[in-house]
């Protein structure tokens, strides 16, 4: 794996100083090398991590003079025995970039048709004029491109651009969606960036640009998939989803290095664990685990919730000798006292400001124990895990299937011991409503922070930027399965989460994989009869039976159990409030004189009857709003007027 960046100039003048894109790949990424030549129409750079054993000799960026091409990539490919096979090569130690080469040579752009696996590659022409911008199929990698003054600027992170371009502004548009955003989600438009004219490349795409035009071209996305898994039957559909999952798994595995996980008691990650554990004890290998314990003795009593998961993280590893267990909780620190570090990190303002630090410190203590890759389950609620059983029974609902739905209702409500009569009732209900506001042709969408400035929605929609994402925003609504497949092309997610997921892996020095967001499991989980994700009334039915004699029974069998990760994060901020609350309220005054009022102040100083943490969650997206365009927005267009 590594980064890349570079210039290609359509008339020949590349910049005098545009090796400053350098700079910011040494100052916070952990590479092993880095690499760039310069010529009058193209420079090309290449950040080398030694991930596999192949890594050691790649020889990036590429000139290939033959062809008149120039190719830097950012690769790890998990279908490397097959593209030798197809390309006729031996597997003599050749590096994934060279197979890349090969494949382009062979099959031209269509070549990506080919690949899988997690990259990002840019191939200049120079006899064409074309420069050619790739993203995988989930954008694992993010890629950003910036398009002005017969020029293209790209980078695996923004800063060198904006290095490169000190001129460029920040986006508005983009500020107000964060704002706006329903949930996690920082981003609504899937190419758009905090950055005026600096953009994503889309998952599964290719770019063509020349001095004339940008043209996107869509390569893979589920939608367009073969359904190539049609059992008969659930036993089958189980067979297959466990022997995918497998594979999926031990593609990730690839490492000169050890292997890690950030691994809780969840379904998901703890699911990839037991499978990695047994593939790499054929290995004589250890997997390295990294779980997240509250550093407050407060937490949250409410019913069904797992606040500590450490008992229940050993009772899974007890099973598996090869799973060598570390347990971490941030030294107890606050999830603001690094906030610049990490808005330095991530590069653009984000909510998931609870996870982030702990997310980092599990990739730096990886990282510090040899691993090279460290596994993660991001996408299983979506994918192998998906399977609520309100989603489901809408379905059967909305399909007319009522035999099926009752004989499921009942299933259920005889596990965990609640009334039939008045579940019934209250899904008859729910599902009554439902079918009303999907019938709406009006949506009821409004941001539901209390403390936002109203002014900065002037001349701005959220539905319809919602609209222009692709995405039918419904409410608490449940998840039938034409939604739900909707929510798995869903692009604005694939191509924030390998946004972060590269960048948090570039700091620490590792790779992010995630074998949930697999594109085989993709295609499987798309096209899977939806009744299978809750068979015969079990929640999240198919992780529950392929895993049957490999997860403790205690957590496969309660249905109503939920691990809170990261559960004490209000209890820290709280108790660090006479500090932390000023820093706040300096962030988002500093902002409003700026002329970037995010927050309506007289909202925060007023008392209101709200829930403490949930006013807490809320005053937080602003105050990292408000750090972000303090410290780099305004930053950079201070630069910019001097």
């Amino acid at each position: 794996m590594s980064a890349i960046w570079g210039q290609v100039s359509f008339e020949g003048n590349v910049y005098d100083q545009i090796t400053v894109m350098k700079e910011p790949y040494q100052r916070k990424c952990r590479l092993d090398r880095i690499e760039q030549y310069k010529r009058p129409d193209c420079y090309m750079g290449c950040g080398i991590q030694y991930i596999t054993g192949e890594s050691v000799l790649e020889q990036l960026p590429y000139a290939d003079e033959e062809n008149g091409t120039d190719i830097t990539a950012d690769c790890i490919l998990d279908n490397r025995r097959e593209l030798l096979q197809k390309l006729e090569l031996s597997d003599s130690g050749m590096p994934d970039g060279d197979i890349i080469r090969a494949a382009y040579r062979k099959w031209g752009i269509s070549c990506v048709r080919q690949l899988r696996g997690q990259f990002s590659i840019a191939i200049w022409n120079r006899r064409k004029k074309e420069l050619y911008l790739i993203a995988d199929p989930v954008s694992s990698r993010c890629l950003y491109y910036y398009r002005a003054h017969n020029t293209v600027l790209f980078s695996t992170l923004m800063e060198p651009i904006r290095l490169a371009v000190p001129s460029i502004a920040y986006n508005e548009r983009y500020l107000k969606d964060y704002a706006a955003a329903p949930g996690l989600m920082p981003n609504i438009i899937s190419s758009e960036t905090p950055y005026k004219d600096i953009c994503k490349c889309n998952p599964g795409t290719w770019l063509r640009i020349t001095k004339d035009e940008v043209c996107e071209n869509t390569y893979w996305e589920p939608a367009n998939t073969e359904n190539t898994s049609r059992c008969h039957g659930a036993d089958e559909y189980i067979r297959a989803f466990y022997e995918l999952y497998r594979e999926c798994v031990k593609d990730t595995l690839r490492s000169s290095g050890n292997i890690g996980i950030a691994m809780s008691s969840g379904l998901d990650s703890a699911s990839i664990g037991v499978l990695a554990a047994r593939l790499l004890e054929k290995e004589s290998k250890n997997l390295y685990t990294y779980t997240y314990v509250p550093y407050e003795n407060e937490a949250h009593t409410a019913k069904n919730l797992v606040t500590n998961e450490e008992s229940d993280v050993r009772r899974i590893a007890s099973q598996y000798p090869n799973m060598k267990l570390t347990f971490l909780n941030n030294s107890g620190k606050n999830c603001y006292e690094d906030l610049d570090h990490w808005l330095d990190v991530m590069e653009m303002p984000y909510k998931a400001y609870v996870n982030i630090p702990s997310l980092g410190e599990i990739y730096e203590k990886g990282a510090g124990d040899g691993c090279k890759v460290i596994l993660t389950g991001q996408m299983g609620n979506a994918t192998v895990s998906n399977g609520y059983i309100d989603d489901v029974l809408y379905d059967l609902y909305r399909n007319r299937r009522y035999v099926t739905l009752l004989r499921n209702l009942n299933h259920y409500c005889r596990h965990v011991k609640e009334s039939r009569k008045s579940a019934l009732g209250a899904c008859l209900r729910y599902f009554q409503y439902a079918d009303r506001v999907a019938r709406s042709s009006e949506w009821t969408y409004k941001p539901d922070n209390p403390f936002l400035n109203q002014e900065i929605f002037k001349d701005y929609s959220v539905i319809e930027r919602l609209r222009e994402s692709g995405v039918e925003y419904m409410e608490k609504l449940p998840l039938y399965q034409e939604a739900h497949r909707s929510f798995l092309g869903r692009k604005a997610m694939y191509t924030y989460i390998g946004e972060y997921e590269t960048k948090l892996g570039l700091a620490a020095g590792v790779v992010l994989r995630d074998p949930t967001r697999d594109v085989r499991m993709l295609q499987f989980c798309y096209h899977l009869p939806y009744e299978l994700y809750a068979h015969g009334g079990t929640p999240r039915w198919l992780i529950r039976e392929a895993f049957r004699d490999m997860l403790p029974h205690e957590l496969l069998d309660d249905w109503m159990r939920y691990g809170v990760q990261n559960n004490d994060w209000f209890f820290r901020v709280k108790r660090d409030w006479a500090t932390i609350g000023a820093v706040v309220m300096t962030d988002l005054e500093n902002a409003r004189k700026a002329g970037y009022a995010v927050a309506d102040i007289d909202s925060v100083r007023r008392e209101n009857s709200m829930d403490e943490e949930l006013q807490m969650m809320y005053l937080m997206y602003l105050s990292v709003l408000g750090r972000f365009l303090n410290n780099i927005c305004l930053l950079y267009t201070s630069d910019a007027a001097d």
